[in-house]
């Protein structure tokens, strides 16, 4: 018998889940396998990709899965593959407007053939500090890596969220 309550109740529960109402954000933490990627949605194609996996074949799949036509910004916590392999051919195929990178030194192929990509596209690249930046309506506003952070990469491009920063988003 207390199965059957207990069954009744998650029937109960997934039938009364619903979509969330329109004007609410809903960001997807996207299943890339290994590594990390968030995708945060934004009006008029103003969207944030933030990391993205170590796979560029599965990120590639996902944006397609979630009807991404546009990202305004590519941000990238930190150059481990398993954050930002993903985001090189989300740079090749969007040219966002900005490429938010910490600038914490890394030398790693896939670092080098994300930046690489950035710079082919001419997108204007940006450290980490205390700033807000404007797609258009929305504003994103990022924080500095803590200051015991010694080193910078100067050979990227500049101005991100930093590893273990945050980012504040407004409509």
């Amino acid at each position: 018998m207390g199965r059957f309550f207990l069954l009744a109740a998650l029937l109960a529960g997934v039938a009364l889940a619903q979509p969330a109402p329109s004007g609410v954000l809903t960001i997807p933490f996207l299943n890339v396998g290994q590594g990390d990627a968030v995708l945060i949605p934004a009006p008029e194609d103003q969207s944030l990709l933030y990391d993205g996996g170590r796979s560029e074949k599965r990120m590639t799949d996902l944006l397609g899965q979630y009807g991404v036509n546009s990202l305004a910004v590519v941000a990238a916590s930190h150059g481990d593959a398993g954050h930002i392999t993903g985001q090189i051919p989300a740079v090749q195929r969007f040219k966002p407007k900005f490429f938010l990178n910490n600038g914490i030194a890394a030398t790693t192929q896939f670092f080098g053939k994300l930046t690489a990509a950035v710079q082919t596209a001419g997108i204007q690249g940006l450290l980490a500090s205390d700033r807000v930046i404007n797609p258009g309506r929305v504003k994103v506003a990022g924080l500095p890596p803590p200051p015991d952070i010694p080193k910078i990469n100067t050979s990227c491009p500049r101005d991100s969220p930093a590893r273990g920063d945050t980012a504040r988003f407004s409509y």
